[in-house]
């Protein structure tokens, strides 16, 4: 985002320091992985010099705290439609208009983008689904799927720009730094880690980790790592308490380490 010069921004901005605000939702139902892929690039940007802020709705179990506690400013938005949802940015984006705003929500569409754009120079979509259309400049899409470079052909503006793939993905430096560190797995399975999200709503943790306790194989090794939102987390230590070799790891900071020291995920 950086180095990229959109229709809107009129010059390259390239080393001046950047006004951005993400609109992204987290809670125990959805969200959860949008927030802190927002929150990753959030950190990079700001390492960079840019002012970054969120614009989230007050939800049960959302990640609000952890965006507080990283030092972004959060104002907070009510429920509401989309129409009135865009009514509450602009008014809180008016003090200023915002060099880019990235918008990373399945609820969101076109509509809603088009109604922002007196607000920012620049807009960015992040989206998994090109389930519907949007009116960006830039759109973001991390995933390694099927129809990759076609599946938002006539979703999209024609002039957008699109980063599509593995490659474009919002990590945290220890996953880089981590991925140099790699050891040559044999095959045999001694350790499995365990996530399904940052709320995992219907339990699926508890199914994984039951199962492979069935496995009745003492000699594995469990990591079981549950998001501070997950509103079974207390279950799913129960049950860790009761595998032999399982560990329990609620809101981990050590994601990228457990994965790398998994057999099977």
């Amino acid at each position: 985002m950086m180095y990229y010069e959109s229709q809107h921004s009129g010059s390259v901005r390239a080393n001046l320091a950047m006004k951005i605000a993400f609109r992204v939702d987290s809670s125990v139902q959805v969200g959860f992985g949008q927030a802190m892929r927002c929150l990753s690039l959030a950190k990079a940007l700001s390492a960079g010099g840019d002012s970054c802020e969120f614009l989230c709705g007050d939800l049960p179990g959302s990640i609000i705290d952890e965006i507080l506690a990283s030092g972004f400013r959060v104002p907070r938005l009510a429920s509401a439609a989309w129409n009135e949802d865009a009514g509450q940015c602009l008014h809180i984006l008016d003090s200023g208009v915002c060099d880019w705003l990235v918008v990373d929500h399945y609820k969101l569409d076109a509509n809603w983008e088009r109604a922002l754009r007196p607000a920012c120079r620049s807009l960015m979509v992040i989206d998994d689904l090109a389930d519907r259309a949007h009116d960006c400049d830039l759109l973001l899409d991390q995933n390694l799927t099927e129809n990759m470079e076609s599946r938002y052909l006539g979703r999209i503006p024609a002039a957008c720009r699109t980063l599509l793939g593995p490659a474009y993905a919002l990590l945290r430096p220890e996953f880089e730094e981590t991925r140099g560190r790699l050891r040559r797995r044999s095959g045999q399975i001694t350790r499995i880690f365990i996530f399904m999200g940052g709320s995992d709503p219907a339990n699926e943790t508890f199914k994984a980790l039951k199962a492979v306790s069935e496995l009745r194989r003492p000699d594995l090794a469990v990591d079981v790592v549950v998001g501070g939102a997950n509103p079974h987390r207390d279950t799913v230590r129960d049950l860790c308490r009761s595998v032999p070799g399982a560990a329990f790891h609620c809101q981990a900071e050590n994601m990228a380490e457990l994965m790398a020291n998994a057999d099977l995920a």
